[in-house]
């Protein structure tokens, strides 16, 4: 296959914006490279700058249902996260996040080390994993937008994913591995320069970021993490906003009583409301609610266990539990109480998806990325992921980056229930066309920030 180098230096100023959603052409920045023949774009001082692929936007066929096969692995990297997290602290990750910037690399993977990744994916080919996240990238693209229920009763969801490559200047990658990112993901491909300039590097990657996601993940790259080795960054950035389709009296939230996993008994403001649009369940030990974003297309899914029971669900979570759980919510009309919330997470992902069974691809001397570069041997040597969450009356404002860091090798009842999130539960923001999930965590102590 032929390869392409990345010619000058620079962070791409050159459409380094993230566009509104993973499914427009230029998402993340430019278009990678490609064996069609990708175009140059000349920066300033008349130095290529990016390389934009002929490769264009696979059409989405029917995202319906497409993220039930992102699920076990999804609540898989939860249950790991929980069980090596500080007890008593909350949590949130954004699995679609982590979906897209692992699948990007998955693409340069080879051999082993690729049978290996798409295990952990649950997919049998690469094209499978990659027509997945391409219908559910573009079904994602179009919950943006202003949204309306009753007559008066207006406003816009903000849901936007964008992927990006940052590739070592004259390094050469494989323009098939260019292709499929920019076809699938539309993943642009930008130069920056490890070898002599790691902090000017980390600096534009993580200005793209900030952008991407509204300030809410600063600094995703701490310093050190890049290295004159590294030769790659695939990132992924997700940010929502979205009102609740039926938002809560601020005038109704007062002190009321949490119960944390001690059994500690604390005061929270609590939001207390009547919900007509949303759904309800009641399962062995277990109950769950959802509430609806306006326009109905997302919606934040809790689950809370029976009082005294936190620690056996969280522990025994699989997807066997979540999917049903959420499968078996019906509409109707209950009273809720639940606290208003702000969570911040930095996730180091490695050991994560080594537990998951994900080995060769952190292996200096096993790892196969020749999919991606035949130039040097290639390893991951970090996947990090930050994710930022606040719930409040009006709504949630939530977001995720995720990078990927490549280096060389050297039962209804008549009357309404109550549901009172008075204890430790659940959470997952997730899409009802696709059943993907965005966003997952916990909330164990409402005051935590």
């Amino acid at each position: 296959m032929a390869a392409l180098a990345l010619a000058a230096c620079g962070s791409g100023d050159d459409g380094g914006s993230p566009s509104a959603t993973s499914g427009s052409g230029d998402t993340g920045g430019t278009s990678g490279t490609g064996g069609s023949g990708g175009a140059g774009t000349t920066g300033p001082d008349g130095g290529v700058q990016t390389l934009r692929s002929d490769a264009a936007r696979t059409a989405s066929v029917n995202p319906t249902g497409k993220g039930d096969a992102l699920l076990p692995m999804s609540v898989g990297m939860y249950r790991e996260l929980a069980r090596t997290a500080d007890p008593a602290a909350n949590l949130v990750f954004s699995p679609i996040s982590v979906a897209f910037a692992l699948a990007m690399a998955t693409n340069g993977a080879a051999g082993t080390t690729l049978d290996e990744l798409l295990r952990a994916f649950g997919f049998a080919s690469v094209d499978e994993l990659n027509a997945t996240l391409n219908d559910l990238g573009l079904a994602l693209e179009a919950r943006a937008g202003e949204r309306q229920f009753g007559p008066e009763r207006i406003g816009e969801v903000t849901l936007e994913l964008a992927n990006s490559l940052w590739g070592q200047s004259g390094f050469g990658f494989e323009a098939a591995f260019l292709d499929r990112l920019a076809a699938f993901y539309g993943a642009g491909l930008q130069a920056v320069d490890y070898r002599t300039a790691a902090e000017a590097a980390r600096v534009a990657i993580n200005e793209w970021v900030a952008e991407a996601t509204r300030d809410k993940i600063p600094e995703l790259i701490v310093q050190g993490v890049l290295t004159e080795l590294t030769r790659l960054v695939l990132v992924n950035a997700v940010y929502l906003k979205a009102p609740w389709l039926e938002p809560f009296d601020e005038g109704a939230t007062a002190p009321k009583p949490f119960t944390l996993v001690s059994g500690e008994r604390i005061e929270v403001d609590m939001m207390t409301t009547t919900v007509r649009q949303g759904a309800y369940a009641k399962g062995d030990g277990w109950t769950a609610v959802e509430l609806p974003y306006l326009g109905g297309e997302l919606a934040m899914t809790v689950v809370v266990p029976d009082a005294g029971g936190w620690a056996p669900f969280e522990a025994g979570l699989a997807a066997e539990t979540l999917g049903p759980a959420a499968a078996a919510l019906e509409q109707r009309r209950f009273f809720l109480t639940m606290p208003k919330w702000t969570t911040r997470t930095s996730s180091a992902l490695v050991p994560i998806l080594q537990a998951l069974g994900v080995t060769l691809a952190f292996d200096e001397a096993e790892a196969d990325f020749s999919a991606m570069s035949t130039e040097e041997p290639l390893h991951i040597s970090a996947v990090i992921q930050e994710a930022f969450i606040a719930v409040d009356e009006q709504g949630t404002e939530a977001a995720a980056a995720t990078a990927v860091i490549v280096e060389a090798v050297s039962a209804p009842v008549d009357e309404p229930p109550q549901v009172d999130l008075d204890r430790p539960f659940l959470y997952a923001i997730r899409d009802r066309q696709t059943r993907a999930l965005l966003f997952v965590g916990r909330v164990l102590d409402p005051r935590q920030d």
